[in-house]
């Protein structure tokens, strides 16, 4: 018909963006999210989650965060990804000394929800109240797991040392009102 214009139809197929990896994840952890290539990714929570342009996201702080991808061909940006939870990890600190003697005993926070290990329990164990008990000499690292499954990022180290070795270096019977005097083994005069 003279006058009339052919219609012409395009379709335009959106990204959508899919979260591949785990998730939630711990802070620390790493997630993923496609497409890995072709174009461009943003986070729209940088400070929870940074993400690499091939679709690496890393976890930076407990929230949620969504991306947008950008293709490079064509410019489009994709719809917003779904959320992506990132569960915090529990602070941890030595309560008592960080070096004890073989059987005595020190504190670590926190002393309730979630678990504690000790990674050379032949040197020192931990409860999950976080009470520490030394066992030989040596270094031993404490990790904590929070009831979110998130393990904290830098273990404690405890440092349990021998007990010392006292010798009497005095009379071994004394009168009330005198003294006798005890010396470390290594001290001891030949």
């Amino acid at each position: 018909m003279p006058g009339c214009r052919q219609r012409q139809y395009y379709s335009s197929s959106k990204i959508k963006p899919v979260i591949t990896g785990s998730n939630p994840v711990c802070v620390g952890q790493t997630s993923s999210i496609s497409p890995s290539s072709g174009g461009t990714w943003v986070s729209l929570n940088p400070t929870i989650a940074s993400v690499s342009n091939s679709g690496l996201i890393t976890a930076l702080s407990q929230g949620f965060a969504r991306f947008i991808f950008t293709n490079s061909t064509t410019n489009c940006a994709s719809d917003t990804s779904s959320a992506l939870t990132v569960l915090g990890i529990t602070p941890t600190s030595f309560a008592g000394p960080s070096t004890i003697c073989k059987g005595s005993q020190t504190q670590v926070n926190p002393s309730s929800g979630g678990t504690w290990i000790s990674l050379n329990p032949s040197v020192a164990t931990i409860t999950n109240s976080g009470l520490v008990t030394g066992v030989s000499a040596g270094a031993a690292a404490l990790k904590f797991t929070n009831a979110n499954g998130c393990v904290t990022n830098a273990n404690l180290m405890v440092s349990v040392q021998d007990n010392p070795s006292i010798i009497l270096d005095g009379p071994n019977q004394i009168c009330p009102s005198t003294n006798t005097q005890f010396c470390h083994q290594s001290a001891v005069r030949g």
